[in-house]
């Protein structure tokens, strides 16, 4: 959204410009010249004007202007489900959005007092802040270009109290510093509040669980639940696991390392990227079927500091946050993104994405691929190959050396054979410490009070619940939370619904 902003703030300029030049000719062409008028022009009133005008443009470049007509639109009137989304998500663009919508008003409510003295009142400043977002919601539903959410509207109309009690108290500090403070007094609650919802979420011991809490509660009066699952036990007790995680050194050192493997064991190389330049061991364009160990063959040796220093320059970071890193190889064909949590990646190669996916390799010929390029696969883990996935690995809840593999491991060659993509999205877990659980029968009166996630907008028709098992599911701590699954049907579409396991 900042970008938006920065795009159309010399749209706004410029369209500011224009307006004073226009005002200052009918001023002294028309109304002093013809009509002889004897009030002064404010030369501070004309500069806030062309602020005020800058700034409309801006908004309505970014939030209507810069949007096209689609099918993302419905009502959300849910009063904080924006927050709870975020929270439950540990969502940093979550928060983002939150604090942008809120930012977005507050010069609305900072320039309207000093536009007129007659708006130095807060029910007024309150008024047009919300009939300004109301109408910005408004158009973005009517032409399908967003969302009409009640939050948005809420974050809007505070930002914009923020901005007026920010000027009043600028304006009064001299002759009232107590009642200034009063006037800054939704900038503090605000401050204090986000403040309280971010220490609360680092004091708490696990993670927050995206698919098992609810960012609203479900209307069930006029839902029809049935159940035929086998509700009875009670909840005893399970283990809690803890994902594997690195930092971004690791994860800068797998990227290099994978690509050295990769080039190492004569992998097709990423495009753009010049095999004799890199002069890395037995770098050539060769298919994905080189890495197989030919007979009595060995794997190739790994780089030395020389060939690494090399590698280092056909590899670039370019997107990193608290979540993780993308890298791409300079010539931009070949691209791969490391989640810190979980040790999580996945490699693409964007040259060979229109093509078909090839198959002809059996489950060893497979494993040992994986394994000439550093890629561990438990042994028990399922293998499957279909059109749509590729090779794929599936490990449930396996024994692993300190705890529990779980996930899966996709690969996906392309019809000349080099490899188009690898995702890996297995994870090990080590077990952290028992804990109580509830009992199936309280997951599902959590189901009955509409305290679940449907995964949709709006309340369902209709829910049956077919069974339930306890499963697991990770947290954004990266915590392998117990959690039950109930296998249902909501209004006819077959789905899950993930309680959480443990006491609130």
């Amino acid at each position: 959204m900042l970008e938006l902003f920065e795009t159309y703030l010399l749209l706004g300029a410029l369209v500011a410009a224009a307006a004073c030049v226009g005002f200052l000719l009918f001023y002294f062409a028309v109304y002093k010249k013809k009509i002889k008028g004897e009030k002064t022009l404010s030369p501070w009133k004309l500069m806030l004007w062309g602020a005020f005008i800058c700034y409309i443009v801006v908004i309505a470049g970014a939030v209507i202007l810069s949007r096209s007509a689609g099918a993302y639109f419905w009502v959300d009137v849910h009063p904080f489900s924006a927050y709870r989304e975020a929270y439950f998500r540990a969502s940093g663009a979550g928060w983002r959005e939150i604090i942008l919508n809120i930012a977005m008003f507050v010069p609305l409510g900072f320039m309207l007092p000093l536009l007129s003295e007659k708006l130095r009142s807060l029910p007024k400043v309150f008024g047009i802040g919300l009939a300004g977002t109301l109408l910005i919601e408004s158009l973005q539903y009517a032409a399908k270009l967003g969302v009409f959410q009640l939050d948005d509207m809420i974050n809007n109309t505070l930002g914009a109290v923020i901005g007026y009690g920010i000027v009043m108290a600028m304006m009064t500090v001299r002759k009232s510093p107590l009642r200034a403070l009063g006037y800054l007094a939704p900038l503090f609650v605000a401050v204090a509040a986000f403040s309280g919802i971010f220490v609360i979420y680092d004091m708490q011991e696990f993670g927050t669980l995206p698919y098992a809490n609810y960012y609203f509660r479900v209307n069930m009066k006029n839902v029809e639940l049935s159940n035929s699952a086998d509700l009875s036990g009670d909840g005893g007790s399970a283990l809690i696991y803890s994902a594997a995680s690195i930092g971004r050194a690791e994860a800068d050192a797998f990227a290099q390392g994978l690509f050295a493997k990769m080039m190492g064991a004569g992998a097709a190389m990423p495009p753009g990227v010049d095999a004799g330049a890199a002069a890395l061991p037995g770098a050539s364009a060769a298919s994905a079927a080189s890495l197989l160990p030919s007979a009595g063959a060995t794997a190739a040796a790994p780089p030395d500091a020389a060939d690494a220093a090399a590698l280092g320059e056909l590899l670039e970071a370019m997107d990193a946050d608290s979540s993780g890193v993308r890298y791409q190889t300079k010539g931009g064909g070949a691209a791969l993104r490391v989640n810190f949590r979980g040790a999580t990646w996945e490699y693409r190669d964007t040259s060979r994405w229109e093509q078909e996916l090839g198959f002809g390799l059996s489950e060893p010929e497979m494993r040992a691929l994986l394994d000439r390029l550093g890629i561990g696969v438990p042994e028990a883990a399922e293998f499957s190959a279909n059109d749509t996935e590729g090779y794929k690995f599936t490990a449930k809840m396996l024994d692993g050396d300190d705890g529990l593999v779980n996930g899966t491991l996709v690969c996906g060659i392309a019809a000349d054979g080099g490899i188009k993509f690898i995702r890996k999205n297995m994870i090990a877990y080590g077990p952290v410490r028992p804990a109580e659980l509830i009992s199936p029968a309280q997951a599902y009166e959590k189901i009955e009070s509409g305290r679940f996630n449907c995964m949709r907008r709006a309340s369902p028709k209709s829910v049956d619940v077919e069974s339930v098992w306890l499963d697991y599911s990770l947290d954004t701590k990266g915590y392998f939370q117990p959690v039950y699954r109930f296998k249902a049907h909501i209004d006819g579409a077959a789905g899950y619904i993930l309680i959480r396991a443990l006491p609130e």
